[in-house]
């Protein structure tokens, strides 16, 4: 059984964020990592793994070179190998060309039986990529699942629901788009650290995954425009007896219209 899981190489959250001059998030020089959500789905694949070692889990990545960086954390977690699919002319592609590269890259490396991925990524925040991978693949697909499990020819997955937890069920291959789970993800040992720079990194470029038309200038979403959110009017505080502070409250809602 082999399982993918697509993780992204993103600013790390705690650095201040940045624009280029067109509008899109300045990257270079700047501290990166995993994608939060993203490490709840290798979590996943890797719990699977434990469970059956004869699980091969391939981590697919599209970035920079530099995100060899994330990759490595990955392999080093248990990971079998990965896929960098890296090529300037992919800069600034939208979401819905992140996931025709995915998917071309996932239908490239072949005998796929799961797929797994977070569900946003925090630099981007669109909910989309894992949704248009499953419908590019044909795949049913459990979106906002808080964990998952293999149970035969089927993954099961847990939703959460308004007062409840949901517990959905597709047939494989699927994709499971994942959100915080009630768990940690692991962290590398040493030893599996030293196994990562063993590991196999294939780098492909554009041109052996295409996905059609990619890149900044064929993004069918753009940043028009930035600005800062308006201040917040500064809050009035009330005191004094109950009584006063009703008559107050009172005249104050009646000057704004309120009442």
């Amino acid at each position: 059984m082999r399982v993918v899981v697509c993780v992204k190489h993103v600013p790390d959250t705690n650095e201040p964020r940045r624009l280029e001059s067109d509008l899109t998030l300045q990257r270079a020089g700047t501290q990166s990592t995993v994608n939060p959500m993203d490490e709840y789905a290798l979590e996943v694949a890797l719990k699977w793994k434990d469970a059956d070692p004869s699980i091969e889990t391939v981590v697919l990545t599209m970035g920079p070179e530099d995100a060899k960086g994330s990759i490595k954390k990955c392999l080093a977690k248990g990971a079998d190998r990965a896929v960098l699919v890296s090529d300037p002319a992919l800069e600034g592609s939208d979401a819905l060309a992140t996931a025709r590269v995915l998917a071309a890259a996932i239908t490239k490396i072949g005998g796929v039986d799961a797929v797994l991925c977070g569900i946003r990524s925090t630099d981007g925040d669109c909910n989309i990529v894992g949704p248009a991978l499953a419908e590019l693949l044909d795949l049913p697909q459990i979106t906002f699942a808080k964990d998952a499990q293999l149970s035969g020819n089927q993954v099961q997955a847990q939703r959460e629901a308004e007062g409840a937890i949901e517990v959905v069920r597709a047939n494989l291959p699927a994709l499971v788009a994942m959100t915080k789970a009630p768990f940690e993800p692991r962290l590398a040992s040493f030893k599996g650290i030293t196994a990562a720079n063993k590991k196999e990194i294939l780098i492909w470029s554009a041109a052996d995954v295409p996905g059609g038309e990619v890149g900044l200038e064929h993004a069918t979403v753009k940043v028009a425009a930035i600005q800062e959110p308006p201040a917040r009017p500064q809050s009035q505080v009330l005191s004094g007896p109950a009584t006063e502070i009703a008559r107050q409250l009172v005249d104050y809602l009646h000057a704004q219209k309120l009442i």
